[in-house]
């Protein structure tokens, strides 16, 4: 009995020493390297979904790594989301279900009528290889997206955290009087009601 319990003991031992190794590799650095540095990937990445382009400033605290993939992997299922949110407003039904491709924001700066970009904050998680911001204007709303990409075949194990960065992005006219919309949620990000998460 002694013999098998300690080889219980040292298959445990290998196994929580296999797991902190996988869960480590997650915060590596890109190979692109780091925000700002100069590589490839790093500085200020641009963002969009076709209607507006974004930069992530890659510095402050909690950043990060910036993300190796700057572009949308679908950026018509967060077009096809903001023409329906401009045809429902303002009764538009949240996502019934989590999307990659649209993620509901953390967060809008505050902003004056006359700025022609906003200051989103956008979350993504430690082992995803992608995050941005997009925007599409009408004459009423800015509905403003989040979205990330993951390649899953690299990813063996991962943590549950969210990372939030803010990104800028550009808007065609000014802001105006126009009210600005998640397109996940449908809600108005600047009303009191609207919170940010998953």
């Amino acid at each position: 009995m002694y013999g098998t319990s300690r080889r219980k003991n040292g298959l445990l031992v290998a196994v929580a020493a296999a797991l902190a190794v996988g869960l480590a590799g997650c915060g590596d650095t890109p190979a692109g390297g780091l925000p700002g540095d100069g590589g490839p990937g790093g500085g200020d990445s641009p963002v969009s979904d076709g209607d507006g382009a974004g930069t992530d400033p890659g510095s402050g605290p909690g950043t990060g790594p910036g993300p190796e993939v700057t572009e949308p992997p679908d950026p018509a299922a967060f077009r096809r989301r903001a023409e329906q949110v401009a045809a429902e407003w303002p009764d538009v039904a949240p996502l019934a279900e989590f999307d990659p491709d649209i993620w509901r924001v953390q967060g809008v700066r505050e902003a004056g009528p006359s700025d022609t970009e906003l200051a989103v904050q956008v979350g993504h998680g430690s082992c995803d290889h992608g995050w941005g911001a997009q925007v599409h204007e009408t004459d009423a709303l800015v509905i403003v997206g989040n979205w990330t990409f993951q390649r899953d075949a690299e990813v063996v194990a991962c943590d549950d955290m969210l990372h939030v960065v803010e990104m800028t992005v550009e808007l065609a006219a000014p802001l105006g009087e126009r009210t600005v919309v998640d397109a996940a949620t449908g809600m108005d990000v600047r009303s009191g009601e609207f919170t940010g998460g998953y």
